[in-house]
């Protein structure tokens, strides 16, 4: 934990957080939502298959990378509909 009370999330700076282990019925409006009271989203977004079934997981993009490591450090581990979500910075497409 850093001095201001932060815990330190990553020493890159992102935007984009990757949402894990989240139940099927979890929408794109849900993770808005969840995540809403950290700052202003850009998008949210939960994966889906061809036959547009949920993947269990998904994407928030922040406007700023201050408000995707609060996003990161809060939720991360919490329960939601009886799951713990997974919540980390989002891995670059290669």
């Amino acid at each position: 934990m850093r001095e201001d009370g932060w815990l330190a999330v990553d020493k890159t700076k992102f935007t984009n957080v990757f949402v894990k282990n989240h139940s099927e019925s979890t929408s794109d409006e849900d993770l808005r939502k969840a995540f809403n009271e950290y700052g202003t989203i850009t998008s949210a977004v939960v994966r889906r298959d061809a036959d547009g079934n949920s993947k269990c997981f998904g994407f928030v993009k922040f406007e700023s990378t201050q408000d995707a490591a609060k996003a990161v450090e809060r939720r991360n581990g919490q329960k939601f509909d009886e799951k713990e979500w997974f919540v980390r910075k989002a891995p670059k497409k290669e």
